[in-house]
């Protein structure tokens, strides 16, 4: 999907593919359990990278269930096109995390520092979004006369409470993690207590 990232390198794909490739056994029901995805666009999303040579399936057992891994086209295209997903502080909640994810699996010391400022980043951005919500709604109550402009402010409320509970929440979380020491300081590749990246590449095929 280039351009419009029909080729599987969506936030979401991404992360698909990296929880198939750091999974024993990728199953759509593991995966829906693991990644809190639905079982109905699960299965979907699997067959269409199946059918775009990113995953290959193999069925097995007597409940025929079907277990999922990376093929190299698979591969090449997380390791070569990852740091996409930490280009745009105004994405969603859901997609700053993701792209979170995908650096502690895939990159080095240096690339997790950058998730994490990336994360503060977002966190200052969707907090500037919910003050410029928060003075629409306050513009929008002043003028409730009809049920449409009822609902415009109501719906701006939740968006304000919503943006600011995700700017909290992704200050808190890049917090969390420096005071977790996931990192091993900035630059190079030096051992921290979570080298996905070495379990990444290391992993028997």
């Amino acid at each position: 999907m280039a351009g419009s990232k029909s080729d599987g390198r969506t936030s979401l794909s991404m992360l698909v593919l990296m929880a198939i490739d750091q999974m024993q056994s990728a199953t759509v029901y593991s995966l829906y359990r693991k990644l809190g995805l639905s079982l109905g666009s699960t299965a979907p999303a699997l067959a269409r990278m199946e059918k775009e040579g990113l995953v290959s399936g193999v069925t097995a057992g007597a409940r025929g269930k079907t277990s999922f891994s990376l093929t190299p086209k698979a591969r090449h295209m997380l390791l070569e096109n990852w740091k996409e997903s930490l280009s745009d502080p105004m994405v969603s909640l859901e997609d700053v995390l993701r792209g979170v994810a995908l650096a502690f699996a895939l990159g080095g010391n240096a690339e997790k520092e950058l998730a994490i400022a990336f994360m503060e980043e977002a966190s200052r951005t969707h907090n500037i979004l919910a003050i410029r919500e928060r003075a629409q709604a306050d513009r929008l109550k002043k003028n409730l006369t009809t049920p449409l402009d009822l609902y415009c402010w109501m719906k701006s409320e939740a968006t304000w409470a919503r943006k600011q509970s995700e700017a909290s929440a992704l200050g808190t979380i890049a917090q969390g993690i420096k005071e977790a020491g996931l990192t091993g300081g900035s630059g190079g590749d030096s051992p921290d207590r979570m080298n996905q990246k070495e379990v990444y590449r290391k992993k028997p095929r």
